[in-house]
């Protein structure tokens, strides 16, 4: 079995695991120098998944996190969609999903446009500082995406 695995949060990264043993796992941080990166960018996925030698469609389940209420950001958004609805078969633990659920949240009320939206905030504050430092890549990012996440 192939898990993927997506942390959003600060200390972004992607691991991939076959059958239980960790394969690679790669930390945003080391590819942008931010420290506590927050994001993730399909391209790190990608060079998850080329030094283990799998290709997308050889993944059979993804485990996502974010160390944060929000924060799911991908770059770019169009081309990876998120979804935390489950599989009718699928009885694993998916605390996320449960939580959001438990809430009343929707996803996308957590994700993307959240993060941009305190980016971009009029007025400065140490969050908007303390997230810019996280994700410098605000400043090549439209404020309102249309990311697709379900």
């Amino acid at each position: 079995m192939n898990v993927l695995g997506l942390n959003f949060g600060h200390d972004a990264g992607v691991a991939v695991l076959r059958d239980g043993r960790i394969e690679v796992f790669l930390v945003k941080e080391r590819y942008n120098g931010a420290k506590h990166s927050l994001g993730l960018d399909i391209s790190l996925v990608d060079r998850a998944l080329d030094a283990c030698g799998l290709t997308p469609a050889e993944i059979d389940a993804a485990g996502i996190t974010t160390s944060q209420g929000h924060g799911l950001i991908f770059d770019p958004a169009e081309v990876f969609r998120v979804s935390l609805d489950r599989y009718a078969d699928d009885d694993r633990p998916s605390p996320l999903y449960d939580a959001f659920r438990a809430e009343g949240v929707a996803l996308a009320d957590r994700l993307d446009e959240q993060v941009l939206d305190i980016l971009y905030a009029p007025e400065p504050s140490p969050m908007v500082d303390y997230m810019r430092a996280m994700y410098p890549e605000y400043r090549d990012r439209r404020r309102c995406t249309g990311t697709v996440f379900t």
